[in-house]
């Protein structure tokens, strides 16, 4: 039987990475891509074909229409012809959607029956552990083993962004040469001014140190990050220290309390000290109050997205 592969997901970055390693064994030549909108006769049309070079090939669906719009019987019926033709044939075929599918859609169930399967999902904000073992794991694919420190320096800079945590580490890999290890100081001097401005944003909110947070805030403003989505950062780190002083007052411990929000526990025992030493509850909970009034004044349109970001850091 020949190989069909169906691959889809939110998480972008790695749908493309299974993509790149099924096509390369397949010379140019013996791939046949089709994307987006196009007539299924033509996918038919392929099947019956053999490659230039080869009696078998690679045929690639990228996006296809039929995933995302209503889809006729007749075309039904075609779809199927088309997978059996290119079984019967030899071929391999490769569809992939960069994005999530409505797997309830009568196309998805076909090819969710005649196809492997494999889902990409993103990683959530709360899913700390699961990025910090991917990023793990992606530095000893480079042949690099990383700190804690530099692990987690490199999370709080590209978050759950795959795409940017991979990037981040291969320059890594560069920059020490020879060196097997990457410390928190290698992540520091090789980020680009805007993610290094983010890590002394959060590194100031965390101590409460108000000219940095404004430093640091301007830097990225300048650079043309949204104000929004750093609207959104603050709220989440406010909320964060919020459930860290909330559950040390009740007497958790910090392996607890990382276990009870879902976090690193290693990331809370050092988080944990600075942000109780910084805040109290009623100056957090105050805290929460100003970003959700500047979040309420942008939608309602009261205020510029920058000027009530940077009034609520002021005030804070």
């Amino acid at each position: 039987m020949t190989q069909a592969c169906f691959i889809f997901g939110d998480e972008s970055f790695l749908v493309e990475e299974n993509v790149t390693r099924l096509i390369a064994p397949f010379g140019i030549n013996q791939r046949d891509t089709f994307e987006g909108v196009f007539d299924i006769d033509a996918l038919l049309q392929s099947s019956s074909m053999s490659g230039l070079f080869s009696t078998k090939k690679i045929i690639i669906l990228k996006n296809p229409w039929f995933l995302s719009k209503a889809v006729s019987e007749p075309d039904i019926e075609k779809l199927k012809q088309f997978l059996s033709t290119s079984q019967d044939a030899g071929h391999m075929i490769l569809i992939y959607q960069l994005g999530s599918v409505d797997q309830r859609k009568k196309a998805a169930g076909i090819l969710k029956k005649k196809c492997s399967v494999t889902q990409h999902h993103a990683y959530k904000d709360w899913e700390q552990d699961k990025v910090l073992q991917w990023i793990s794991d992606r530095a000893k694919k480079i042949g690099k083993e990383l700190t804690r420190d530099a692990a987690l320096a490199l999370e709080e800079i590209g978050g759950t962004n795959l795409r940017q945590l991979a990037g981040e580490l291969d320059k890594c890999a560069v920059y020490i040469g020879d060196n097997t290890e990457i410390t928190a100081d290698d992540i520091k001097a090789l980020c680009a001014s805007a993610t290094t401005s983010i890590f002394d944003f959060n590194e100031a909110m965390k101590q409460h140190h108000t000219p940095n947070m404004i430093q640091s805030l301007t830097r990225l403003l300048d650079h043309g990050d949204d104000p929004v989505m750093l609207l959104g950062l603050s709220t989440a780190n406010i909320r964060l220290y919020t459930q860290l002083i909330a559950l040390s007052a009740e007497g958790l411990r910090s392996d607890a309390i990382a276990k009870a929000i879902g976090k690193n526990p290693y990331f809370i025992q050092r988080l944990l000290p600075e942000v109780k030493k910084a805040y109290d509850l009623d100056t957090l909970k105050k805290a929460y109050t100003l970003l959700a009034d500047a979040d309420f004044a942008i939608k309602s349109g009261k205020k510029k997205p920058k000027v009530a970001l940077e009034l609520a850091i002021l005030s804070i």
